[in-house]
């Protein structure tokens, strides 16, 4: 950029990023007050020079590394536990350009109490000895609307079979990525 007036010049020298965006934007988190597990989850930024700082609004309730990684610590936090031991609390985490911190973009994570469980997806028919790998939605009230779980992996969700002919193989199943809306995915083995 050059400016002039009269005889007089300045030059400027602007370099133009693509702007900011962070997956996920929103992380909705259970808590369970009598297993507050940390979490840890994934965040991924792009644009600006692509070389990024993280932060978190709240050190003592999410730490980021260098690489995006969120980790919860829910164990510090039980004065803000609700009567029925349920928690809702927030935070937002941020990707700032490193040459230039000013310019950012902000993901919130959230912790809220469930109100719905729901069996997303099955397979309803398999062989003996072969898979069924089950994925469970958790739902928590968040502006009116119901809103699935990001992630649910430090809940104990009890399962009870009708008949003794599965058993269960995994309660995390990584072999299995998650449908729309599963926080989860238990492997169960017909036997």
């Amino acid at each position: 950029v050059t400016g002039k007036f009269n005889n007089l010049q300045a030059n400027a020298e602007l370099i133009i990023h693509r702007k900011i965006d962070l997956i996920p934007k929103l992380v909705i988190l259970p808590y369970d007050v009598n297993k507050p597990v940390n979490q840890r989850i994934q965040f991924h930024a792009t644009g600006g020079d692509n070389s990024f700082s993280w932060f978190s609004g709240n050190p003592s309730l999410v730490t980021m590394t260098s690489d995006g990684i969120a980790e919860t610590h829910l164990e510090r936090f039980k004065e803000n536990l609700h009567h029925d031991g349920s928690m809702t609390i927030e935070t937002s985490i941020r990707a700032a350009m490193t040459r230039n911190i000013k310019i950012f973009k902000s993901a919130y994570i959230i912790f809220l109490p469930p109100v719905k469980l729901e069996i997303v997806a099955y397979n309803f028919e398999t062989a003996i000895n072969d898979f069924i790998d089950v994925h469970i939605a958790l739902f928590a009230m968040y502006d009116n609307k119901l809103m699935p779980y990001t992630s649910c992996e430090n809940l104990i969700i009890d399962i009870e079979f009708s008949s003794p002919i599965l058993t269960i193989e995994s309660a995390d199943s990584d072999h299995t990525e998650k449908i729309k809306n599963a926080c989860r995915v238990i492997r169960l083995r017909a036997i």
